[in-house]
């Protein structure tokens, strides 16, 4: 099996947050600048074993070498694209079959603790060609219209 994306959006909270890191075993974490506060809580607790922490867009300095002090393997987003290739990264590529999990989708956890909703490569590629006919179909393939599908 390949990477698993697993979006964390901004409406959980830290406990959804750590027990969503714990239950798919993340071992890369991703996040905007803006999202520092919440990745390092995330990172310090005992529930996150995430290895490598990639930041999208500049933070600062004192941010990261922060984030390393918990060993962590930190970079921004133009160091991980230049050291990507690393075999010590241990962020090779996978060839994915399409029954592979490709997305873990979380509810609110708003009656409990979250619950993750796998999606596979086949469901979404089965979603996109859905998406395309339909707006081929009702002529909504010009530069003036907009689609955003988020859940299928």
């Amino acid at each position: 099996m390949g990477r698993v994306i697993v979006p964390l959006y901004d409406s959980f909270d830290i406990p959804a947050l750590e027990f969503i890191s714990e239950s798919t075993q993340m071992n890369t974490l991703f996040f905007e600048s803006n999202k520092i506060k919440e990745a390092k809580l995330i990172l310090k607790s005992d529930r996150c074993k995430a290895k490598y922490v990639i930041c999208t867009d500049d933070t600062n300095d004192k941010d990261i070498e922060e984030i390393r002090a918990l060993d962590k393997h930190v970079f921004k987003w133009s160091e991980f694209l230049l050291h990507s290739k690393d075999e010590n990264l241990e962020l090779e590529y996978h060839n994915n079959n399409l029954d592979d999990i490709c997305i873990i989708l979380h509810t609110s956890g708003s009656t409990g603790v979250p619950k993750g909703v796998c999606l596979t490569n086949r469901n979404l590629l089965v979603q996109m060609e859905i998406v395309g006919k339909e707006i081929a179909r009702y002529g909504l393939n010009n530069e003036n219209c907009e689609n955003y599908s988020f859940l299928p």
